[in-house]
């Protein structure tokens, strides 16, 4: 079982950038080697949330 990468200052506020751009959570997961899962849980921990469009 692998060690799971920890999560650096500098990788919250690269995703923090990232989200208030607008990538998606593919394009940010990439761009940190990371899994969507591993995204979408830290969005959570920080409540980083997309506005719904209507």
């Amino acid at each position: 079982m692998d060690t799971p990468k920890r999560w650096t200052q500098a990788d919250i506020t690269d995703l923090r950038a990232r989200f208030s751009a607008g990538d998606t959570v593919d394009d940010i997961a990439a761009a940190l080697a990371r899994t969507d899962a591993d995204i979408t849980t830290m969005m959570q921990r920080l409540r980083l949330r997309r506005m719904a469009t209507v």
